[in-house]
């Protein structure tokens, strides 16, 4: 299910959320290398609206991830100029790199949130019952698989979290006062 968000191209005409994501899987889909392209966030939830951003998932050969990159800001290029980009300098998952687009002329809320994954990364944020359903554009081959989740660990890592996160107001909420 794709829902029209207004991108606007460079001859000034309104390009939809349907066709950016076309674009993107016309410009990933025949590089070798480029394995899958799915998006979670709002749409994995069904909660798609006009303030949703595009959280989109590209699953690599290791040591691919400039390369993708590159391949996904020529296409971003063709519809609309980039405003600002924004690189995530270090992420807590292995072999995960990650960007935030904006696009000239385009909504403020449509942001482009792009992980790139290596394949043969541990995480790739499939885990249905923590990041929703992903919606998937194409997986070459089935190469990348939803995960069976162990919900006592889910839980357990839930509480440590919780935990984690009250000490961490508990020490540092006053810096906020």
């Amino acid at each position: 299910m794709l829902v029209a968000c207004e991108v606007v191209d460079l001859s000034g005409k309104i390009v939809t959320r349907d066709a950016l994501i076309k674009t993107l899987v016309e410009a990933l889909k025949p590089l070798s290398y480029v394995h899958a392209l799915y998006e979670s966030g709002a749409i994995a939830f069904n909660r798609l609206d006009e303030w949703s951003d595009i959280d989109l998932y590209v699953v690599v050969d290791d040591g691919k991830a400039d390369d993708a990159f590159v391949a996904v800001e020529a296409a971003l290029k063709v519809l609309s100029p980039i405003r600002q980009k924004f690189g995530m300098p270090q992420l807590p998952w292995p072999g995960v790199s990650q960007a935030f687009y904006k696009l000239e002329r385009s909504s403020e809320y449509l942001l482009i949130d792009l992980a790139v994954i290596g394949l043969s990364g541990p995480e790739k944020f499939l885990a249905p019952e923590i990041h929703g359903k992903a919606v998937f554009y194409f997986n070459k081959s089935d190469r990348v698989e939803v995960p069976r989740v162990d919900k006592e660990e889910l839980a357990k890592t839930l509480q440590q979290r919780v935990s984690r996160l009250k000490d961490r107001f508990s020490m540092f909420n006053i810096f906020v006062q």
